[in-house]
């Protein structure tokens, strides 16, 4: 069982900050499969100058967290697999427990979309009235 403490989620612009009550385990657990799912890919390609962005806001009582990268070489069937359970992949399997994760603990979730600049890992984790302190 997870001990679930305040996690300071981030600030905002002018330096409010939301705090998730969560294990720090959980949070660790969703950055590091997606930044690492990233990572992983962006080693395979040579003299790419790969990057990651994250954005994380409040919207009403959801945090939002948007974690996009560079590595636009994604087609849909590869899309579709990146969150299934049925992958054979380590780093792909990781995906999919984190989206269970957001899902159950966190009544949440995550969606894997593709633009003209990469791929966009977005999550939504619903916060409860006791962790809404700030707008940002």
């Amino acid at each position: 069982m997870f001990r679930k403490t305040p996690y300071n989620a981030g600030s905002g612009i002018f330096g409010d900050s939301i705090e998730v009550f969560a294990s720090k385990n959980q949070m660790l657990q969703i950055f590091s499969s997606i930044i690492n799912n990233s990572l992983e890919r962006f080693k395979k390609k040579k003299n790419f100058n790969g990057y990651i962005h994250v954005i994380i806001k409040k919207e009403q009582n959801k945090l939002k967290l948007i974690i996009q990268d560079n590595d636009s070489t994604f087609d849909e069937k590869q899309l579709d697999k990146l969150l299934s359970r049925n992958s054979q992949s380590k780093m792909l399997l990781s995906l999919y427990t984190t989206k269970q994760l957001v899902q159950e603990e966190f009544g949440g979730s995550f969606s894997v979309t593709q633009n003209q600049i990469g791929l966009i890992f977005e999550l939504n984790l619903t916060l409860h009235a006791s962790e809404i302190k700030h707008d940002i």
